[in-house]
């Protein structure tokens, strides 16, 4: 039977690149600045020859036609986006459908259970009568109101069994028409950027224009802010980084508060508030938000978007519960960045994909990255290094992805799996690069309770296999509503992934059976250099067994140092909360 949802997509998609062309060319400007535009979208950037005019009236009649053609594809898009609206309704009433169906089942099930016993008690009624005539007849008609009570019950259950079944097959059927509107939308941005090379060509020329490095945080409210004004207090007054730093926001939907604006000027040199919102939206690509709100989902699009419109050509993206433990700036200047211009971080080793039938990839005629390689980690997108005029295609295909939440968070855990998928889809597999150094659980002996530890977070390694980064995730961030400090003062080694599957990452209490700390004088241990300090202790990350081993952090080394920092900048922003009260928003 044919699917209810079945979504009807045509071929005036391409309006994308008519919708891009207006966008590059800017409602806003004037008509001589919109001609040099479309000059330079179509020869390249050269104008300014003598035969300027005639070009200049031959570009105007075909801005014209196109936009004569925008307005009658624009109706059409807007019919697209309804019929969209409307698969995504139904295929939420399908699942209600089926809730209710196989409720029905359950309800028919316990009424056919009731009958069966009225039955028996009816057989063992007849069994204890006389042979009187009077009563034969009354449990004859008895015995044939059972009967017929269980014939109801029956065709109930018959009938709700059917109709699970429909409401399953329909269901199914929208989730196929999602995955088909996925696969459609694809292709047609291929089209798009293949017919339209200017698109990816003037994304080029804006990116160029930008400053060379940056780093970009998302963080607007809460505790969201409070971790974001530790770790960057870290950078500059700790770290000293110069680097600049933008964050990031969607003024569309959420805003930062000026008294938030001004706390951070106060204490962090060259630091922007970038609205995301502002910049003109991709006419080629789907709309960026299905909910005018915050939510998870909107938030890992939102991260994302972050990127495509960031303000520098090369960014290191830091989650806000995400703190350099070194100056960033030498990330850039790693081999494996210059060569692949993205350094992606590995997340819980050996953890598939939330779907096991691969689809992200699959779905799209991808060969599978986890096929033949079983320790192959999804990424922990919390911090990662991208160079965006490298890599300007590959920035289509990761706001293409994950704009298509409806599916791709279907068959995905948010963003992580997107940008090895969007090097995918732009044929840069080759240049997908993630550390090979697994990540390290960050813990915090526990004073009242020798040789117990807790979870503190996890460390990154950077390429060169030193510790680069804390992830302090879950209940290890900051919070500004009480005083609890967040330094921790052990780290194991790489986790295999045997290790991390026998052991809860978020757990509060760590006993001497899982981990086993490792005695300063058996041996150095060095944090900028954890495969050489595993190496002369005898360790390996691809060891198995438990307890894992811990080492303690040098009290005086440059790890503490920073953790030590943090924890300063943490008690100025809690202080600066409890005078003030409204700096977080």
């Amino acid at each position: 039977m044919s699917s209810p949802c079945k979504l009807q997509v045509t071929s005036a998609f391409i309006l994308g690149a008519f919708l891009s062309a207006a966008v590059l060319l800017g409602t806003g400007s004037s008509f001589e600045t919109r001609q040099v535009s479309l000059a330079l979208l179509t020869s390249g950037g050269t104008a300014g020859s003598t035969s300027g005019t005639a070009r200049t009236q031959e570009l105007q009649r075909q801005l014209d036609q196109v936009q004569r053609q925008l307005a009658t594809l624009l109706q059409n898009t807007t019919h697209l986006q309804l019929e969209k609206q409307q698969l995504e309704q139904t295929s939420t009433k399908l699942q209600q459908q089926a809730t209710n169906a196989s409720a029905v089942c359950q309800r028919v099930m316990l009424d056919r259970e009731q009958l069966l016993a009225q039955h028996q008690l009816a057989e063992a009624t007849i069994a204890s009568q006389n042979s009187s005539s009077s009563s034969n007849i009354e449990i004859q008609e008895e015995r044939h109101r059972c009967e017929e009570e269980k014939g109801r019950a029956a065709q109930l259950l018959k009938d709700a069994a059917e109709q699970l079944r429909k409401s399953r097959e329909d269901l199914a059927g929208c989730e196929d028409d999602l995955r088909t509107d996925a696969e459609a939308d694809r292709r047609q941005l291929d089209a798009v950027l293949s017919t339209w090379p200017q698109i990816l060509a003037v994304r080029h020329g804006v990116i160029a224009q930008q400053p060379q490095r940056g780093i970009i945080t998302s963080a607007a409210q809460g505790s969201h802010v409070a971790n974001a004004f530790v770790n960057l207090y870290v950078l500059r007054h700790h770290l000293h980084c110069s680097l600049p730093v933008a964050i990031t926001f969607y003024g569309a939907i959420e805003s930062v508060a000026a008294a938030t604006r001004a706390f951070f000027k106060e204490h962090i040199q060259d630091i922007t508030f970038y609205d995301t919102s502002r910049p003109p939206y991709p006419a080629h690509q789907r709309p960026l938000l299905r909910k005018q709100a915050v939510t998870f989902v909107e938030g890992w699009k939102l991260k994302v978007y972050g990127l495509y419109q960031a303000p520098f050509q090369e960014v290191l993206y830091l989650d806000s519960d995400c703190m350099p433990l070194y100056d960033p700036r030498a990330l850039f200047e790693t081999p494996e960045y210059q060569q692949h211009g993205v350094v992606i971080f590995p997340d819980r080793p050996g953890e598939a994909p939330r779907d096991p039938q691969h689809q992200l990839y699959t779905h799209f005629g991808l060969h599978n990255p986890w096929a033949g390689s079983p320790t192959l980690s999804q990424a922990d997108t919390g911090m990662l290094l991208l160079n965006r005029t490298k890599h300007v295609d590959v920035l289509e295909y990761l706001l293409f992805l994950n704009v298509h939440d409806d599916f791709t968070y279907r068959v995905s855990f948010g963003d992580k799996d997107t940008f090895g998928a969007a090097f995918d889809l732009a044929g840069k597999r080759d240049a997908f690069y993630q550390s090979p150094h697994r990540l390290s659980l960050a813990l915090t002996e526990r004073q009242q309770n020798p040789g117990h530890f807790a979870w503190s977070g996890y460390v990154q390694m950077a390429p060169n296999g030193s510790a680069a980064f804390i992830h302090r995730s879950w209940f290890t961030k900051y919070n500004p509503g009480d005083d609890t400090l967040r330094s921790f003062t052990h780290m194991t080694v790489g986790l295999s992934p045997q290790r991390a599957k026998t052991n809860e990452y978020f757990s509060y209490d760590f006993p001497p059976s899982e981990i086993i700390p490792v005695p300063a004088e058996q041996c150095h241990f060095d944090p900028l250099d954890l495969p050489g300090s595993e190496q002369r202790c005898g360790f390996h990350s691809s060891d198995t067994g438990l307890p894992i081993p811990a080492f303690a952090l040098p009290q005086e080394g440059p790890m503490v140092r920073a953790l030590k920092a943090a924890d300063e900048a943490f008690l100025l922003l809690r202080g600066a909360v409890q005078r003030k009260g409204d700096i977080l928003g």
